[in-house]
């Protein structure tokens, strides 16, 4: 009978074969990641008819706006909102045949079926971080941000608690100090 697990040990390393050996390994992998999921932000906006797509047509360099629309995050941060808003923008297409939720009410609809569904107290709450990136970076201005918006605010706040253990987040002060440490 043959033995059921490889006689070989795994021989691929956790370095990319392309940085090997290069001292500036990390930045050109941060830079590499970080221009996939700008381009995927791009296509987000581009999709979503954001107020910078209207002033993309009349500028001469719309290359240089849509540099920006990372806000100059890391592309950690940059995936985690991109794939967040992602999975939203699924929903918002099944429910309401829409890519981009019109007022507050399919927001909290998303939220609402993301807590019933099962979904953690991050994912909620990186549901409103996400909207509020893509806002931002679509240039929504500050007053007509949804995610800024008290109700929705306000929603997510008490879905993050009942999604939670159902216990309030106690406030904890601050340890005493004694004043021989102090002098």
């Amino acid at each position: 009978m043959k033995p059921i697990h490889s006689e070989r040990w795994p021989v691929r390393t956790r370095r990319s074969g392309p940085y090997e050996g290069d001292p500036r390994a990390r930045e050109k992998a941060e830079g590499e990641e970080r221009e996939k999921w700008m381009n995927d932000l791009r296509d987000i906006i581009l999709s979503s008819d954001m107020p910078v797509v209207s002033m993309l047509s009349t500028m001469r360099n719309p290359n240089a706006m849509l540099q920006g629309l990372g806000q100059g995050r890391r592309a950690s941060t940059i995936r985690r909102r991109v794939l967040d808003w992602k999975q939203a923008t699924r929903y918002y297409l099944t429910a309401f045949r829409d890519a981009w939720p019109r007022d507050e009410g399919m927001f909290i609809d998303y939220v609402a079926t993301t807590a019933d569904g099962g979904g953690s107290r991050s994912a909620i709450t990186r549901a409103l971080l996400a909207l509020r990136f893509v806002e931002t970076s679509g240039g929504v201005r500050k007053e007509h941000h949804l995610a800024n918006s008290p109700l929705i605010v306000s929603v997510v706040r008490e879905f993050e608690l009942g999604v939670g253990d159902g216990a309030t987040r106690a406030v904890r002060k601050a340890p005493l100090i004694p004043i021989s440490f102090l002098l």
